[in-house]
């Protein structure tokens, strides 16, 4: 059975998270891994997306080209995500054919952030108050958004205070997606999250390995935001249950049993996408699955 007939044959469909949604997230989550295993390592900021797929794919796959994402990891594997072709990628900026293949992760516009760190938060708080002016002086009933992603130590907590002061009094259409940081094991209390409040910005920890539930905190943020109701930030976690061990979890894996068990794609059709891609870009499988 293909996936569109599995998800035909579904009970139910939640118009809130389509069955199209949920393959094209699932398959822009799986290429950003293989193609960041196929880059390789690479310097500091450019540090590897692997294990942040969710993070970085669910909130920017429904946005437009009208819209702005604001990345703070560089690197091949995130120019992948954000309309490079796998092709260029890999051939180092060289003259490939224009139909190549592409993580096809929304289509916002990339705004190329600055080197210092707490100057990329004020240069997004400044890009998404042209959004808002651009889009009252034009009458538009929705505003354009800016995603901008972020860690923790990108600024100091009093930075991180005066620029989310910005956004609630200014009501900005900026929602920050903040990153998990690396070596850090978990973050139960939501520490940014109750920051973000005290600034009077919703702040949203969830969970870092659960695509479906970023993807419906950021639709809901981003939409908020879109008629005017200012910002947030959207907190990616990992959660613990107290006095139990973490167990760490793959979010491509958790994303695929979630489709499975409601009759999304089948696993036949998961392991064609990924030998499929791992042709394209001469990467080798450890299996054909998921877990690559």
């Amino acid at each position: 059975m293909t996936a569109s007939r599995a998800a035909e044959s579904s009970a139910y469909e939640n118009p809130l998270m389509p069955h199209a949604r949920l393959r094209q997230m699932y398959v822009a989550m799986l290429r950003l891994r293989m193609l960041a295993g196929r880059v390789g390592s690479q310097p500091r900021r450019t540090a590897t997306p692997v294990g942040m797929e969710a993070c970085l794919v669910a909130p920017a796959i429904n946005l437009q080209a009208e819209d702005l994402v604001c990345d703070t990891l560089e690197g091949g594997a995130i120019d992948f995500l954000r309309g490079r072709s796998a092709e260029q990628v890999l051939t180092l900026g060289r003259h490939v054919r224009s139909l190549s293949t592409l993580a096809e992760c929304g289509a916002a516009t990339r705004l190329i952030a600055s080197a210092s760190d707490p100057e990329r938060l004020w240069m997004a708080a400044g890009a998404s108050a042209a959004l808002k002016a651009s889009s009252l002086s034009s009458d538009a009933k929705d505003s354009a958004v800016l995603v901008c992603y972020a860690q923790p130590s990108d600024a100091q907590p009093s930075s991180w205070l005066r620029v989310l002061e910005r956004v609630s009094v200014q009501k900005l259409p900026l929602v920050f997606v903040l990153l998990p940081e690396r070596g850090s094991q978990t973050s139960r209390t939501g520490r940014m999250s109750a920051i973000a409040l005290r600034s009077r910005v919703p702040g949203i920890p969830v969970d870092q390995d659960d695509a479906v539930a970023i993807y419906r905190v950021a639709q809901e943020a981003i939409g908020h935001a879109r008629i005017g109701g200012g910002g947030a930030l959207i907190e990616c976690v990992r959660y613990a249950v107290e006095g139990q061990k973490q167990q760490s979890a793959d979010a491509i894996q958790v994303l695929a049993e979630y489709m499975l068990h409601r009759n999304v794609a089948e696993k036949r059709w998961m392991e064609a996408e990924a030998k499929s891609f791992a042709r394209r870009i001469g990467f080798r499988l450890a299996s054909a699955t998921s877990q690559v």
